[in-house]
């Protein structure tokens, strides 16, 4: 009995030193509070890009890639999230912005995922060497989708997000006078495991599938938005 359960034990912390290892190497390496490095390259049009034009404004680094299928099924989110704050007034910033970077071995399917999913910002990079691009090295990015919150000084403010801790972080710093209260949207998420397949297309679909039909999220995130919206409102006018 005893060394079945030595055995049993064993077996438990191999189990655990494995998934934390993953785990380690998977996490980016940049921290909270460390400055964004400068990315600079192309937009599909030509115009030269400087991360660093950008300084003043909240950033939001989107690193995917067009054969990436949690990307893609999160863009509606992504979407949402971008509809619901770039003309927001903040407190301290001039505007929110999205760079996507993508990890791809070749533009055609780049430029057409950016059409199909209606990726209407207009930062757009392709990092041509996939994972081992310069960019995608110099922020440790070894797994997509993997996301940046950028301050208006450049610091990082949240490393790989959940598209709710950056719509909150964002909400937080709207100014008072005239605020909006985004619903819904971007908030609304649930991963639920679809184990890896490929669709008819070839795109990815594992190891997590975003946004289900059957996902209730968007209906309690938008009672969650409007019970906030009703405490502010009292909250001004005591």
């Amino acid at each position: 009995m005893k060394s079945m359960l030595l055995t049993v034990g064993l077996a438990i912390l191999v189990l655990v030193g494995f998934q934390l290892g993953k785990y380690l190497y998977l996490k980016p390496k940049n921290i909270t509070g460390e400055k964004a490095i400068e990315i600079t390259g192309q937009l599909p049009d030509g115009t030269p890009f400087h991360l660093s034009d950008l300084k003043g404004k909240y950033v939001l680094l989107d690193f995917w890639g067009s054969w990436c299928g949690p990307c893609r099924q999160s863009h509606p989110q992504l979407v949402s999230l971008y509809t619901d704050y770039k003309n927001q007034e903040f407190k301290d910033a001039s505007g929110f912005e999205i760079v996507s970077i993508a990890l791809e071995r070749g533009a055609a399917n780049w430029q057409k995922a950016i059409q199909a999913d209606q990726l209407i910002w207009p930062y757009h990079l392709m990092a041509a060497e996939s994972f081992d691009s310069p960019t995608a090295k110099a922020y440790g990015v070894k797994q997509i989708p993997t996301k940046f919150l950028i301050n208006p000084d450049g610091i990082m403010m949240a490393v790989d997000p959940s598209f709710e801790q950056i719509a909150k972080l964002l909400s937080d710093r709207i100014k008072m006078a005239g605020r909006t209260f985004p619903v819904g949207g971007a908030c609304g998420i649930d991963r639920l495991g679809v184990g890896g397949q490929k669709d008819q297309s070839g795109i990815i679909l594992g190891p997590f599938q975003v946004g289900s039909k059957r996902d209730p999220a968007p209906l309690r995130y938008n009672l969650s938005s409007t019970i906030y919206f009703i405490r502010s409102i009292r909250g001004r006018g005591s």
